[in-house]
């Protein structure tokens, strides 16, 4: 099957890191752990010739048949055109640096798109594995299991005193980068998010927004993930992120009630409009739908809407994107008016 038949099956999937039924976790919305791996006696990618990027991906491939009866699929990154790279973007299947990465970089994942492998990026492998709501730790068993079977074929590259050699230096080490991220609209209007996140940064750990590293906070979605791995166990990464994690959810139910006992209508008037702009409105911006989307949530986890469910909102937190848009209408980005598409998109299916 061709990358864009591919890709274009995806969009019948939901994605697997919204999960329909969560409880507290709809503040937490998921979990994400990234390995880098280089292959020994290889230059790293930025370095690397055809013929050795071609070497690496016939390696992984290799050790995949081996480990593993499941078919993964495979697509090749430099064939594709805008829409499908921002596409696999949106849905968080790739990252910023292999979708700017320049010959032979491809894309295997598995069926479920919870396991992904980047071949050519940075590094000459990034592992990926995410779930929803709250589970580094069974991540990291998933993860690291895999890797162990990976590593017994492939011959990464392995310092005694350093650790897994990477093309950054900041992974240099475990090369291991954890990450969760969070709803966090109470913080936002208690105004009390900008030094909740100076806090983060002085922990050690970086705030990204929801597309990743060095993006733009967008619908109060901030994704908190460590910035070194060298000196460090995998173990104590993953317990520093859960224990900050699971502090920022009780900052954010706290804000939330705070706001309900000393300013309740401004609170509920927030909500509200939010359900009001985005059920009424025919012209939406992709920041207003993230922004309004956020609100509602919490609006919806704090039961004040008994026909809006999570199954809805996690379709349109996906369907909102705009080469999501692009791919459901079938409409050239050039010639449509893609805030009258995405509105309309919200509307019916709150009406529904």
């Amino acid at each position: 099957m061709k990358s864009n038949s591919l890709i274009n099956s995806l969009l019948l999937n939901p994605v697997n890191w919204l999960n329909e039924d969560q409880k507290s976790e709809n503040i937490l919305l998921y979990s994400r752990i990234n390995l880098s791996r280089n292959i020994s006696n290889i230059n790293f990618p930025v370095n690397c010739s055809e013929t050795e990027k071609k070497q690496v991906l016939n390696t992984v491939k290799v050790a995949l048949r081996k480990i593993s009866s499941k078919e993964f699929i495979e697509i090749n990154i430099n064939e594709l055109e805008d829409i499908d790279i921002n596409f696999l973007l949106e849905r968080k299947l790739i990252s910023n640096q292999l979708a700017a990465s320049n010959g032979f970089s491809y894309l295997v994942f598995n069926e479920k798109e919870n396991l992904q492998l980047m071949v050519n990026e940075e590094n000459h492998l990034k592992i990926q594995l995410i779930r929803p709501g709250n589970s580094l730790r069974e991540i990291w068993k998933k993860i690291s299991n895999f890797e162990n079977k990976l590593g017994r074929i492939i011959p990464f590259s392995f310092d005694k005193t350093l650790g897994y050699k990477t093309s950054s230096p900041l992974e240099v080490g475990t090369g291991m980068k954890a990450s969760v991220m969070l709803n966090l609209p109470g913080l936002a209007l208690a105004n009390q998010i900008e030094s909740v996140i100076k806090g983060i940064n002085k922990l050690g750990l970086t705030v990204n927004g929801f597309y990743g590293e060095n993006s733009s906070y967008i619908g109060n979605l901030y994704e908190i993930t460590n910035q070194s791995t060298l000196g460090v166990t995998e173990e104590k990464i993953i317990e520093k992120i859960d224990d900050i994690a699971h502090q920022i959810v009780l900052h954010e139910k706290n804000a939330r009630q705070n706001l309900i006992d000393k300013k309740k209508e401004f609170f509920l008037n927030s909500i509200g409009r939010a359900y009001g702009i985005l059920r009424y409105s025919y012209i939406l911006t992709a920041k207003e739908a993230f922004d309004y989307l956020s609100l509602l949530r919490m609006g919806v986890d704090l039961k004040m809407f008994n026909r809006i469910d999570f199954r809805n909102l996690n379709h349109l937190l996906i369907s909102i994107q705009n080469a999501h848009l692009r791919k459901y209408t079938g409409i050239n980005f050039k010639n449509s008016n893609l805030d009258t598409i995405r509105a309309d998109l919200v509307r019916n299916r709150l009406q529904n």
